[in-house]
């Protein structure tokens, strides 16, 4: 499957431009297209789990949420023991 590639021009400071540089030189990375899709998906996946927390933490002051998870852990309680008397079992 061919993916679409877009063209994006940036300025970046001098200095991270020579580190670069240094590092492609280095053998570190394949190209300066590399280092800037590894690290923008670096960066972009730390925001989506940054969003993630921020959501959990609310959902944990949430009663009602709190409530559904405390019946699905007396739910699945008599589960959990038995899956664990099997283990200690050598079933």
């Amino acid at each position: 499957m061919a993916t679409h590639v877009s063209k994006v021009t940036v300025q970046l400071q001098p200095a991270l431009i020579e580190q670069m540089h240094t590092a492609i030189a280095a053998g570190q990375a394949a190209s300066q297209r590399a280092i800037i899709e590894q690290a923008l998906a670096r960066y972009l996946h730390a925001l989506e789990r940054e969003r993630m927390a921020a959501e959990w933490a609310q959902a944990v002051s949430d009663p009602l949420f709190r409530a559904d998870c405390e019946e699905i852990a007396r739910d699945f309680a008599a589960l959990d023991a038995e899956a664990a008397r099997r283990i200690d079992d050598g079933h």
